[in-house]
């Protein structure tokens, strides 16, 4: 099992707001965290920050090889419940830094399945030689509309409120995570990425480089794809290869 991960500060941003992790426990179990944050200053890049540590920090302590389906799941739960905390006291604690947040996707592999949790609109993909499926669903706006039939798929594409998001760490005292599980195939990629990647490259365009690349390679041409698009936005992507 190999990760593979890289952050760009794309074409038009200052500062890189996105924040990743991963460790790679074993040849059968893994994980990784992506979050992409927001806020005035550096509020974003802060809530990013220390929402991969606090994570990182709680898995490094708790995760083993011998950690059961229900483990990780509670895990994951609890992980992104203390992270919430940790960026939530320091809002209250530091007023001048205004109202930060973060998104969060997480994934942890373990043999032939992946949990997978998430808040806001990074996202997780499940990918074969063949297909890509989308695991997450985004807690944003325009997702809202597009479940309700307002908008149409099309419409949602450049939509003014794209980047409104609905649920994120640290903005409230406490957070309503989203969690699935998915078995692998064999040969099988999980890809996590933050809006910077999507709002550019939609999952057969995903599919298609990575069809053709695989490893480091991967991760640096969905990042160089989504510059040449543009890069008004910082771009996270992190590759779970089985």
């Amino acid at each position: 099992m190999k990760i593979f991960s890289k952050s760009d500060i794309g074409k038009k941003r200052t500062i890189n707001q996105d924040s990743f992790a991963h460790k790679v426990l074993s040849e059968s179990m893994s994980w990784s965290i992506v979050c992409d944050g927001m806020g005035g200053l550096s509020a974003g890049e802060l809530a990013s920050g220390k929402a991969v540590k606090s994570i990182s920090d709680f898995f490094k302590t708790h995760l083993s090889e011998s950690s059961s389906k229900e483990d990780i799941k509670k895990y994951m739960f609890e992980a992104a419940r203390l992270a919430n905390e940790v960026i939530y006291k320091a809002t209250k604690e530091n007023p001048e830094l205004g109202k930060m947040g973060t998104t969060l996707v997480m994934c942890i592999v373990k043999d032939d399945f992946a949990g997978v949790a998430y808040l806001g609109d990074s996202r997780a993909y499940l990918l074969t030689d063949e297909s890509i499926s989308q695991i997450s669903v985004d807690h944003s706006v325009v997702q809202q509309m597009l479940e309700s039939g307002e908008i149409t798929p099309e419409q949602a594409k450049n939509h003014p409120q794209k980047n409104i998001i609905t649920r994120a760490l640290g903005i409230d005292p406490t957070i309503s995570l989203d969690y699935k599980e998915v078995n692998i195939p064999p040969k099988g990629r999980m890809l996590l990425c933050t809006d910077g990647l999507t709002n550019y490259l939609d999952s057969l365009e995903i599919l298609d480089i990575l069809k053709r690349y695989s490893g480091e390679s991967a991760a640096e041409k969905l990042i160089e794809e989504s510059n040449n698009r543009g890069g008004k936005d910082n771009i996270t992507v992190s590759i779970i290869e089985t």
